[in-house]
């Protein structure tokens, strides 16, 4: 199957065998690397920069939840 003739699995859709359509196109020469991770770490690296920039606090650890942002706030004395 041609990659860019996938279709796209959904929550709940046990009909499609993404193992086999990814095979398929690696076997066809397509080269298949991570497309959808890449962005996520400079999403984080902006939230935290922003974060820094409001508070003047770095935030340093992931994942950025209530619980960590209140805890880097009081480690810093900042809450």
């Amino acid at each position: 199957m041609h990659p860019g003739h996938y279709k796209v699995t959904r929550p709940g859709d046990q009909s499609q065998d993404v193992q086999a359509g990814n095979t398929a196109a690696f076997n066809n020469g397509w080269l298949l690397t991570g497309s959808g991770e890449p962005p996520t770490t400079a999403i984080s690296s902006a939230v935290a920069n922003a974060f820094f920039d409001a508070t003047g606090v770095r935030i340093r650890q992931a994942p950025m939840n209530p619980a960590t942002v209140r805890g880097t706030l009081k480690a810093a004395g900042v809450a």
